[in-house]
């Protein structure tokens, strides 16, 4: 479903796509608002593992690693290294009031 592809893609910049709600359905204002606040926990729960104690994360970075284990390492720290800056960078790394409470 178109839905779901749209989820996983915004998953790249854990970003709101701007046309999103729109693109799901162009009828329905409550639906809309349904999709958009459904992607944003989407968005947060790929993200709660930040949240988490170090354990667990470390167990995610090592399958991250293993997703992306034809990259040479080093370039692979870099990139990664990249991703987690521009995280923080952000105002904050949820966007859920909920999971930026919770975690």
């Amino acid at each position: 479903e178109k839905r779901v592809v749209n989820y996983i893609l915004a998953t790249k910049n854990h970003k709101i796509p701007s046309d999103i709600s729109r693109s799901d359905n162009k009828n329905n204002d409550d639906d809309n608002n349904n999709v958009l606040e459904c992607l944003k926990l989407f968005l947060d729960i790929d993200m709660a593992v930040l949240g988490k104690e170090e354990s667990a994360y470390l167990h995610y970075a090592s399958l991250i690693r293993q997703e992306y284990s034809f990259v040479d390492r080093e370039t692979y720290c870099e990139k990664r290294a990249d991703v987690l800056e521009l995280f923080l960078q952000q105002e904050t790394i949820y966007i859920t009031q909920i999971m930026h409470d919770s975690l």
